[in-house]
């Protein structure tokens, strides 16, 4: 018991630690209903550049070139503590930026929401093991990623053909 003591706490430790909660999550919408934008005026939200381009390649104007539903997107920004980081009119869908759950539950409830899903977790920097900082974690300040001693490794020993 005395040997496998240091050996089990340290893992139990990174095991509890290691569980990564979601920060950053996309809302995938159900359509793009009630949209006061319609595919006989895409001046209103296309550029003539781009009107004049899919007239010039016979491309269609679809659905998927209408804007999200602003009215979706503003409830969606009402709830509290939601911060919305993007929006995306092909894939009918934001991302947004929270730490509450209650906030996703809400946003679950909505009745044109398909669903929710996860993208990012908070990012921990690895150290090394002299104390710095690894330089992949760095790279654009140091351009020193794969530098010997770095947590990561440069990665060139696995693409050798």
């Amino acid at each position: 018991m005395k040997r496998i003591a240091p050996i089990l706490l340290p893992l139990l430790f990174v095991a509890f630690n290691s569980e990564a909660q979601f920060t950053r999550y996309v809302v995938k919408f159900r359509n793009k209903g009630n949209n006061p934008y319609s595919i006989a005026n895409p001046s209103a939200y296309l550029s003539s550049r781009s009107i004049e381009r899919r007239t010039r390649y016979n491309i269609v104007i679809d659905s998927t070139d209408l804007p999200v539903t602003p009215g979706y997107i503003n409830q969606v920004k009402a709830i509290p503590n939601v911060t919305i980081l993007n929006v995306s009119k092909w894939l009918n869908q934001v991302s947004i930026q929270t730490t509450d759950p209650n906030a996703i539950n809400s946003i679950n409830n909505l009745p044109f929401v398909k669903s929710v899903s996860g993208i990012a977790a908070p990012h921990r920097r690895i150290r090394r093991g002299d104390g710095r900082r690894c330089p992949s974690c760095e790279w654009r300040r140091s351009n020193r990623h794969g530098a010997p001693g770095c947590a990561l490794g440069s990665g060139s020993h696995r693409a050798r053909i």
